[in-house]
């Protein structure tokens, strides 16, 4: 079973996503920006994360980094950049923010092309999101 990566603040939205994606995943759950980057530096057998953009800054964060916690999640994708472009590691980004302001920030971090997908959590159900990991998972297939 793959290992993913999910990242959200508010667990009482998302459970119907984890129910769903814990029967074709092993899943991960973390609730903060900081205990993300932890899981990403320090275990290798994520196959993707899904992400979440508008979170709570870290406490030793400038606010101002993260425009108040409303880009938490792409301060995060910046922390982790060599990582995720290394191994590969694709990133689903579930959001309530607008997909083509989303789309503007992460295009200008240089990801390479379909490594990072953006959907706004109101278009994509709990039964829509695990063929869209499992999509993600094979155009970047595991590396050796």
């Amino acid at each position: 079973m793959e290992k993913i990566l999910f990242i959200d603040d508010e667990p009482e939205y998302i459970d119907p996503y984890l129910d769903e994606l814990e029967k074709t995943f092993r899943v991960v759950f973390c609730q903060s920006a900081m205990e993300s980057i932890q899981w990403i530096r320090q275990d290798d057998t994520f196959r993707a994360v899904v992400l979440d953009i508008q979170m709570p800054a870290p406490k030793d964060l400038s606010p101002s980094s993260t425009n108040n916690g409303v880009d938490t999640g792409l301060w995060v994708l910046r922390e982790v950049y060599n990582i995720i472009v290394e191994r590969p590691l694709p990133v689903i980004i579930l959001t309530n923010r607008r997909s083509d302001a989303v789309e503007v920030s992460v295009h200008k971090m240089g990801f390479p092309e379909q490594m990072i997908e953006i959907h706004q959590k109101i278009n994509t159900s709990n039964k829509k999101l695990p063929r869209l990991v499992d999509a993600i998972l094979h155009r970047w297939p595991k590396s050796d």
